[in-house]
């Protein structure tokens, strides 16, 4: 959960799709993995009723005391859909990063390489409808081979997309109390 979140997280700025929750909910994965910093301690303590203000400058902090920062133009869309495939790889989760990654192809000029994310989130939504045609998007798919399907294209898609903004053992080590920071 901590390496998707932490990808969503350096990539929401520039795509302006930061929800302040994740921000919160974010803080609080870190402390649970050990990544710990004052801003992180801080921000894990907030709530939505803090304000975006706040929420938004202690995230800031908290990326620069990891070694973080917010991505540009260039990179974040990238990052952004990277958070959901890891979502699908890692944390096992399916549907909910599956209609992620179709609102990201709609929303975002028809991604090429999200082509075969949004015939799924259809093969899928055809099965839950109950149209006549249920394989039309995908040959043989029903619900139950979901995990599959998107596992087999999200490990396609990362070995087209190779890079890597995010080295969540590398904050561990720098977060650690028994690290040396002067090093």
């Amino acid at each position: 959960m901590i390496n998707s979140l932490t990808h969503r997280i350096i990539s929401s700025e520039f795509l302006q799709k930061q929800e302040m929750k994740d921000a919160i909910y974010w803080a609080k994965c870190c402390l649970n993995e050990g990544i710990e910093t004052e801003s992180i301690l801080i921000l894990a303590s907030l709530s939505e009723k803090d304000g975006t203000w706040e929420i938004k400058n202690y995230l800031e902090q908290s990326l620069g005391q990891i070694g973080l920062e917010f991505l540009g133009t260039d990179n974040s869309l990238t990052c952004f859909i990277k958070s959901y495939i890891l979502e699908i790889l890692e944390d096992k989760k399916y549907e909910s990063p599956l209609n992620k990654l179709y609102q990201i192809y709609m929303e975002f000029a028809r991604p090429k390489d999200l082509r075969n994310f949004y015939l799924l989130y259809w093969a899928n939504e055809s099965w839950k409808l109950n149209h006549e045609d249920k394989e039309c998007y995908i040959d043989s798919f029903t619900p139950e081979k979901l995990p599959y399907f998107l596992e087999m294209e999200a490990k396609k898609w990362l070995n087209q997309n190779n890079f890597d903004y995010v080295n969540i053992e590398k904050i561990r080590v720098i977060t650690s109390r028994d690290h040396d920071h002067a090093s």
